[in-house]
């Protein structure tokens, strides 16, 4: 029964791998400041899943309901465990407990940090905590499912225990859902990345910052976040963006095979909309009678942000908004429910 996990969990890992390659080729190519890190990290994340995959090797290729939940278990405590490599290859003084947090954290696209001071970070790092959101965004075992075929596995099993909403099967094929999912989630991360770069930000932190805001997984560049930058348009592609990514990819394809009107998602996504809308208006409206802010336009800039943020359970800000009143953060905490 665990030939065939082991051996899709040492393919999957060895994808890590060579994704810390990329991440170390890019270092030694902008600073050269910790590229080995990621190298030495890459070398024993593809020992390790070259290992799996080869001493597990089977011709028995049917995935069983059970094989599926070990698959899905696993694929996240193995993904998880392997990206803490590069941060304890960067810095040795941290200990294994806070590496996983943060690796953890970006991989489930909480955005939480042990890093006090991320600006301080050298870019590779920081650039692989957006990985991890990104790939977070997509859900791993999505995108691992979709690597299935090339295994010669059917992947329909590990889809259900990582979907929420099996009984919508509103296409029969696994291979044509994973693939389109994928396709929506690259398109809306590059279009979030460049709208980002005209909107005022350099390359890099757009990258970034379109690879958390589309994965709704928080990781930032700055210290303070979105509000770094004080900017009412990289706040406007950073909202629309986000509540885009919030929505289900499954969304988009219906919507492009006009599909829509035949699915319970066009009315799930209705009231979604509205009631984030509903949410914005109620606390900007809150904010300016309170006087938090002086006037009702720049009240709605920040309760409009933050409150798609935490609805989204993005994590993004653009203010310090612990300065709000107390009954002002319940709010926001009901919100992340």
């Amino acid at each position: 029964m665990w030939q065939l996990v082991l051996m899709f969990n040492g393919y999957f890992v060895s994808i890590l791998g060579c994704a810390m390659m990329v991440v170390g080729a890019y270092d030694m190519y902008e600073t050269g400041s910790s590229w080995s890190c990621f190298m030495n990290a890459a070398l024993v994340a593809l020992f390790i899943g070259l290992a799996l995959l080869l001493s597990n090797r089977t011709d028995n290729r049917s995935l069983s309901m059970k094989q599926g939940y070990l698959l899905t278990a696993t694929s996240w405590v193995s993904v998880c465990l392997v990206s803490t490599l590069p941060f304890l290859f960067f810095d040795t003084n941290l200990n294994f407990a806070d590496v996983f947090f943060e690796a953890v954290s970006g991989i489930t696209g909480t955005g939480a940090t042990v890093f006090a001071d991320v600006e301080k970070l050298p870019r590779s790092i920081l650039l692989w905590r957006s990985i991890l959101n990104l790939t977070g965004g997509i859900g791993v075992v999505i995108f691992a499912s979709a690597l299935l075929p090339f295994l010669g596995i059917g992947g329909m099993q590990i889809f259900q225990r990582e979907n929420s909403d099996v009984n919508d099967k509103f296409m029969p094929k696994f291979q044509y859902i994973a693939q389109r999912i994928i396709f929506v989630y690259v398109i809306l991360v590059a279009a979030c990345v460049v709208s980002l770069y005209f909107a005022g930000m350099n390359w890099f932190d757009a990258v970034n910052h379109g690879f958390s805001a589309a994965a709704t997984g928080g990781f930032s560049t700055k210290n303070n976040s979105i509000a770094f930058y004080d900017s009412p348009k990289i706040e406007t592609v950073v909202i629309f963006f986000m509540l885009l990514s919030a929505l289900p990819m499954t969304y988009y394809v219906m919507l492009a095979q006009n599909k829509l009107k035949h699915s319970i998602r066009s009315v799930q996504v209705g009231a979604f909309l509205k009631a984030v809308f509903l949410a914005v208006l109620v606390m900007s409206v809150w904010l300016r009678v309170k006087g938090v802010y002086p006037d009702f336009v720049q009240a709605f800039r920040f309760a409009a942000f933050n409150v798609v943020s935490v609805i989204t359970t993005c994590g993004l800000s653009s203010t310090d908004y612990l300065s709000w009143e107390v009954l002002q953060l319940c709010f926001l905490l009901l919100l992340c429910w």
